[in-house]
Formats: C-alpha cells, structure tokens, sequence
C-alpha cells in the first residue's frame, strides 16, 4: 500500500492509501486519510471569538497586526483548540466503532 495525494474537482488537496500497483488516477478508489471536516466548525462563533480576542490584545490598526507573531498566536488561540476537538472527536469515533458522520457544529 502507498499513500498518494490528489486535488479533488472542488480543489481540496486529499491523501489515499492505495494498493502499490495502482495509479495516482486511482487514488478517489483508495482508502482516504483526510483530516476531520472542518466544515463542522462554527464559523460565525470563530469570527466573533477572533474579533473579541483582536480587540483585547490590541490589535485595531495594520501597525500593530504587522507583530506576526502576536497576530499568529491570536489566531491560533482561537481556532486551534476547536480543530484539536475535532481530531479526539474523530479518534474516539473511530476507536469506538461509531460512523464518522456526525455533523454537530463544535
């Protein structure tokens, strides 16, 4: 088995195992090795915590958003920890047997 990367038509990049003596063309036939559906995050819910947080630390003007790293970890500090619940969520999922379906907004 190898793991081959392919763009799907709606252009998402995807990994897929497939077995050694098929073709990249084949690889939508292989096992996909996706992360979790990001579209099960609230996206409203992330701006308006990303807004609250910009303002707090400061961050109005491009002088101050031009400190990357401060705007780096402003972003991270809102959007990492819901990405990380959608990787366990997903992992307990798994090891419990349950179809990965689940479309809950987190």
């Amino acid at each position: 088995m190898k793991k081959v990367e392919y763009t799907d038509e709606e252009g998402f990049n995807h990994l897929s195992l497939i077995q050694n003596n098929m073709s990249l063309s084949d690889a939508q036939k292989g096992i996909l090795l996706d992360p979790p559906d990001l579209t099960r995050l609230d996206w409203d819910e992330i701006v308006r915590d990303l807004h609250n947080l910009l303002v707090k630390r400061g961050l109005i003007t491009i002088k101050d958003v031009n400190e990357l790293q401060t705007l780096n970890n402003t972003i991270l500090k809102v959007i990492a920890p819901r990405i990380s619940e959608l990787y366990r969520e997903t992992t307990n999922n798994n090891n419990n047997g349950q179809n990965n379906g689940n479309k809950e907004k987190i």
